[in-house]
Formats: structure tokens, C-alpha cells, sequence
């Protein structure tokens, strides 16, 4: 892509559908996709969110969890 090109959200969101639909069957329709993201757009503008530092530390713990669990066996 020309760097100078941008892609509309509504491209770039039918372009990953057709990339996640290509790789594995068991990931959602392209109706379950945009119900999805019109849930977390409400939560959102709801404030049902908490701070990003707070939400990555989580994924760390997890990943790290994961990774200790894996060397166990």
C-alpha cells in the first residue's frame, strides 16, 4: 500500500473479516464481528473502561502464567 494511502475503517474492517474468515472457520461471521465491536463502541461511551496500564499488567501476568505453566511440563 502507498504510504500516502489510507484505508476507510469500514476497508480495513472488511479486509480483516476476509482475513480471519480465510484462516479458521470457528471465528465469528462478519455480523457477530460488528455486534461485537458495536457492544464494546456502547461500553465506551458508556465509561465501562478501565486504564490501560491496569489491563496490560493483566495480559502480562497471564502470558507470564502461561509460560511457567508450558515449562512445567
Amino acid at each position: 500500500m502507498d504510504p500516502i494511502e489510507r484505508k476507510t475503517p469500514t476497508k480495513a474492517m472488511e479486509e480483516s473479516s476476509e482475513f480471519i474468515t480465510a484462516i479458521d472457520d470457528d471465528e465469528p461471521t462478519e455480523e457477530e464481528f460488528r455486534a461485537s465491536i458495536r457492544r464494546s463502541m456502547r461500553q465506551a461511551l458508556a465509561g465501562e473502561t478501565r486504564p490501560a496500564d491496569e489491563a496490560l499488567e493483566e495480559i502480562r501476568r497471564e502470558l507470564a502464567g502461561y509460560a511457567d505453566a508450558r515449562q512445567d511440563h
